[in-house]
């Protein structure tokens, strides 16, 4: 049992070793990071397909409201928008289960990256307990080989002692034979000695005196009976002796073999208390070693990616610096080199001035008779070489430039230097600081690992647990004071509990998030619309306070005339109706002079309240345009939408599609036995009726293409249409089509095949005419 224990032991931890528990953790790790991230990428999406969603329905009722005139138009329409909400509705629900699917996923995938981050790898801890269990094996082995020792020890004692008491009992019955014998002899001594006394007896009463050789005879006898008597009590003894020896002998076997049987006993109740107390210790030990390793390591990890990071940017800063050191140098090398070639050129060049200086004062020096063309021969050397001097004098103040230039750069990059490395000093120095305080924070770590818990804190921490277990989170006090329930069942109930109970306030912090995120959804929007009502209101009140403003200036305008001349007012007013339909609407034509009748000499009269009827229905007029412009920015706005919302409403219609056929697949998985086969047959004739039900609905498109397609077949003639269904019977399978391919290569073969055939023919008959003349009576004649 301990050698499999032993090698189930070795397979699993070479099983944990090649399953690359650092690496899954990685990967685990990295999917829930981009779980995390695509929850708040899923989250904002919602949002806007929710924010889209209402503007789409806010758009369908306002085009309802805007563009439907008659009542087909507006049942159309109904029936769009009452479909249209439905596939919202049921993209929104397959949206809502994804989304709780994923969340599902996430959430076990996060636990899974949780446990396998709180637990360390076990193969290490296999391969010391699978070690471990040899070792104790070994000892095992070793103890039972000491015990197998002893035994055959002992059954080496049992033969000699077996042999011994062989050895004594075939000894003890010679003596017992040699006793015998010797009783026999005893017994004819004494009957011989009873003779002898009788006989002596007799001869004393016969004679009183007897002689020397009967008397020496009778001394004889009397000393082997002594003898006889002497041996006869040693053999007894002898006998008593043995007989108390085998029973010692007996007696020590059996107390041996019973002290023997304790001492094993006690050996190997002592080994398995040791064994199984050093087991557990250990174990605990090592469970307490891992945690605080665990703990360690993750500190560690993160002191280490700390200084690493440090560390690499202390790199990056030295290489840095380095780097700039040597451009820098590099480039004031460079330039020194420069003003060393600079100088030597000006050294030259100062020496050329210096023997040009020379040559001039020998030259005025020389012979000033000389000829004429000497003279204009050395003005024009001197011409030239004052030239040359002026060249020289340029290059050489241009390279003095050009060197302080250099110089100044040079101071500049000098003082940047000093300013770079007092800058990398600084930082130098703040990492300095940085790793100090690592390295304490790491002391300090090792302080608090040292002043770990003990055992008995942990105990006492898992009996309060308990009872917060029993108190907080409602558990049956009656099962937990079960003698069957173990230490584990208690961990692994604890952990159910809070698990269920930490999932329960997760889902309900997620639907009050949700309830949030739609509550703040919709005060906005009430927020949105009290601002629009707001604004509305200001509007409406200042149109209200314009027009009556108008309305007091032409009552205060209008009552003298009111009261003076009631009919002029009512006569005006209702004058001409093409004026006013002319100032409404500027598109109508302006009404004809000639057909007004002639003004009357009071409509002459400068009516100032005409006027102001006129600016107040001016006014309503520019009111009315720019609430017109208004509307119709909101149409083309609504357009806009609705074409968005067509587009989006395309698009999840693939999306359907997408799903339609997942749906089908997982069903088709699903449906593996015969059974269930026969089960779901109704179901999937009531899908595929569901699907042509909504592709007859929902898909115009594949209506208006059969449609087209059925007016396209109405419209051909009967030779076409027969035309049409042969090729697409020919054409439309594979076999037909390759039955059609190879005709049409054979045909082609045969006809090559005979028309070679023919013309090879022709050309053998024109070669042999013999044959022809015996079966046409000779070639026809050529006319020439």
């Amino acid at each position: 049992m301990e050698s499999e224990l032993a090698s189930n032991l070795l397979t699993l931890s070479t099983a944990w070793a090649t399953f690359g528990w650092d690496s899954k953790k990685a990967s685990l790790e990295k999917a829930a990071s981009t779980a995390k991230a695509n929850n708040t990428q899923a989250q904002s999406a919602r949002k806007l397909l929710a924010e889209s969603t209402k503007a789409f329905k806010k758009s369908l009722k306002s085009t309802e409201a805007s563009i439907v005139t008659t009542d087909e138009q507006k049942e159309h329409f109904q029936k769009l928008s009452t479909a249209s909400k439905g596939i919202v509705k049921s993209y929104q629900e397959e949206i809502d289960k994804l989304t709780k699917r994923c969340k599902h996923s996430d959430s076990a995938l996060m636990e899974l990256s949780k446990s396998m981050t709180a637990v360390n790898d076990p193969s290490m801890l296999l391969q010391n307990a699978a070690e471990h269990l040899n070792s104790m094996s070994g000892q095992v082995s070793h103890l039972l080989k000491g015990m197998e020792e002893m035994q055959v020890e002992l059954n080496a004692q049992k033969k000699e002692h077996s042999k011994s008491s062989k050895n004594t009992s075939g000894e003890l019955n010679q003596l017992k034979k040699l006793l015998d014998e010797a009783n026999a002899k005893n017994k004819k001594l004494e009957q011989d000695l009873a003779s002898a006394k009788k006989a002596s007896a007799s001869s004393q009463n016969e004679k009183s005196y007897m002689s020397k050789e009967e008397k020496e005879e009778l001394i004889e006898l009397r000393s082997e009976v002594a003898e006889y008597e002497v041996e006869f009590k040693t053999l007894k003894n002898q006998d008593i002796t043995i007989k108390k020896l085998n029973a010692k002998i007996e007696d020590l076997v059996l107390n041996q073999e019973e002290e023997l049987q304790r001492e094993l006993k006690k050996a190997q109740e002592h080994l398995a208390q040791t064994e199984g107390r050093r087991a557990a210790e250990a174990l605990e030990r090592e469970a307490i070693m891992e945690r605080k390793l665990a703990s360690l390591e993750l500190e560690l990890k993160a002191e280490r990616a700390g200084s690493e990071a440090t560390q690499a940017s202390l790199l990056e800063a030295d290489e840095g610096l380095n780097e700039r050191e040597a451009a820098w140098e590099a480039q004031r090398q460079i330039l020194v080199d420069d003003a060393d070639r600079l100088r030597e050129q000006l050294h030259s060049v100062k020496r050329e001035r210096d023997d040009l200086k020379i040559k001039a004062e020998a030259l005025k020096n020389d012979d000033i008779g000389s000829k004429d063309k000497d003279i204009e021969l050395s003005s024009m050397q001197m011409e030239d070489m004052l030239t040359e001097r002026k060249a020289y004098e340029a290059e050489v103040s241009e390279l003095t430039v050009s060197v302080n230039a250099m110089r100044e750069e040079m101071r500049l990059k000098d003082d940047a230097m000093m300013t770079l490395e007092s800058q990398m000093q600084r930082t130098v120095e703040s990492l300095d600081n940085e790793r100090s305080l690592l390295a304490n924070r790491v002391s300090e770590l090792e302080s608090e690992l040292a002043q770990a818990p003990s055992r008995e804190m942990i105990e006492k921490m898992r009996h309060e647990l308990n009872i917060l277990k029993k108190l907080e989170f409602g558990v049956d006090p009656e099962k937990e004071e079960e003698p069957e329930m173990t230490s584990a069942d208690d961990v692994n109930e604890l952990e159910a509990v809070l698990i269920s109970k930490l999932r329960k306030v997760e889902a309900d912090l997620i639907k009050e998030r949700r309830e949030k995120t739609d509550q703040y959804e919709e005060c906005d929007q009430l927020k949105k619309q009290m601002k629009a009502l707001e604004e509305s209101k200001r509007e409406t009140e200042l149109l209200v306070e314009r027009l009556e403003s108008d309305l007091d200036r032409i009552t205060t305008s209008q009552k003298p005339k009111v009261e003076g001349k009631p009919e002029e007012f009512q006569i005006h007013q209702s004058s001409d109706p093409a004026d006013l339909e002319h100032i409404l609407d500027p598109s109508v034509p302006p009404p004809d002079p000639a057909s007004k009748p002639p003004p009357t000499e009071e409509e002459k009269k400068p009516d100032a309240t005409g006027n102001e009827m006129t600016d107040i229905l001016m006014a309503m007029k520019e009111r009315l345009t720019a609430k017109v412009d208004k509307l119709q920015a909101e149409r083309d706005s609504f357009k806009q939408e609705l074409q968005q919302q067509v587009s989006v409403a395309e698009s999840l219609k693939t999306d359907n599609t997408k799903l339609y056929e997942k749906v089908r697949y997982l069903q088709s998985y699903r449906n593996s036995s015969s059974n269930h086969v026969r089960s779901m047959d109704n179901t999937d004739l009531d899908l595929e009726a569901l699907e042509q039900r909504y592709e007859a609905s929902v898909d115009p498109f594949k209506q208006f293409s059969r449609n087209e397609r059925q007016r396209k077949m109405n419209e051909m003639s009967p030779m076409e249409r027969t035309v049409f269904f042969v090729a697409r019977t020919v054409l439309g399978s594979k076999e037909m089509r390759t039955a059609l391919f190879f005709y049409v290569i054979g045909m082609h073969l045969l006809v090559f095949g005979t028309t070679y055939h023919w013309s090879h023919g022709c050309s053998s008959v024109a070669a042999h005419p013999s044959h022809i003349d015996a079966m046409h009576a000779g070639l026809p004649e050529m006319e020439e």
